[in-house]
């Protein structure tokens, strides 16, 4: 556990936003002047992280989020924890045979989304997924050759997936025959392996009801445990039904949901919502 008190510095996503609005207007921003991240924002983010930015399409969070966020930090601060710390002790984890352990949990500082859409992290326990893991280059995970356009499914990871030299099994998907080839040779295509793992949680979740994704390097604010953000538009009562349930189980056993409760704030992490 020492690699994991390293500091945790998280940069609010709303900062993106807000510092384009004068110094004297910032204190006036709340959530209803924000524009909401609609579905289709997300799959562009999902699909290419790095345009959405520099098209400046991030999703952003309320100030009153960042906020809460701020609050966070200094109620681990005093327990004597890093954010690391906290989740690796209190996250309910849980891994299919042979998988990595993971915790499907509600974001705690979600983003300002269209009202339907809920935001959730997928975390990995750092015991089993390095902080460093491209979790569209785990096992699991659907690539294509650059060359050819042929598919696979990643069969194993040979050192650091970003490493444009390190080596991959691939099984390749008309042929079943497996190569090892270097991570340049190859792209991923979607986010196969990061559904397989929050249908560990959420078994009837169908495609169409969820965007995963994980943030580019440089926009990750807890590097040291590998996370992908889970947003879920519900279709089905299954799917309802399995969050509403999921989400109590959370509320139950989460510190920090209690100490909001406590606080007179648990409205903001469910208590009290039907």
């Amino acid at each position: 556990m020492q690699g994991l008190k390293k500091a945790w510095v998280a940069l609010p996503a709303s900062t993106v936003y807000l510092s384009a609005i004068p110094k004297c207007e910032k204190r006036q921003v709340h959530a209803a002047e924000l524009p909401r991240t609609s579905w289709e924002i997300l799959q562009a983010n999902a699909a290419d992280q790095r345009r959405e930015m520099a098209a400046k399409r991030l999703p952003v969070r309320a100030p009153e989020i960042d906020e809460r966020y701020r609050r966070y930090f200094a109620w681990s601060k005093t327990r004597g924890l890093t954010g690391p710390d906290y989740l690796t002790m209190t996250a309910r984890w849980r891994c299919a045979a042979g998988g990595p352990s993971v915790a499907l949990e509600p974001n705690i500082v979600p983003y300002h989304l269209d009202l339907g859409i809920e935001h959730w992290n997928l975390w990995y326990h750092p015991f089993t997924t390095p902080g460093t893991m491209d979790l569209n280059m785990q096992a699991g995970s659907i690539v294509e050759f650059t060359s050819t356009g042929t598919r696979g499914r990643v069969e194993s990871v040979r050192g650091w997936a970003a490493d444009p030299a390190c080596k991959i099994a691939i099984v390749i998907e008309s042929t079943g025959e497996t190569v090892i080839v270097a991570r340049s040779e190859v792209c991923p295509i979607g986010w196969a392996a990061v559904l397989q793992h929050v249908r560990v949680f959420l078994p009837d979740l169908q495609e169409d009801e969820v965007v995963i994704y994980q943030n580019i390097p440089e926009l990750r604010s807890v590097p040291q445990i590998a996370h992908a953000h889970v947003f879920i538009r519900p279709r089905s009562a299954a799917t309802r039904t399995a969050l509403k349930r999921h989400r109590r189980e959370w509320m139950m056993i989460s510190p920090w949901a209690e100490h909001e409760r406590l606080g007179g704030r648990g409205y903001e992490v469910g208590f009290g919502d039907e």
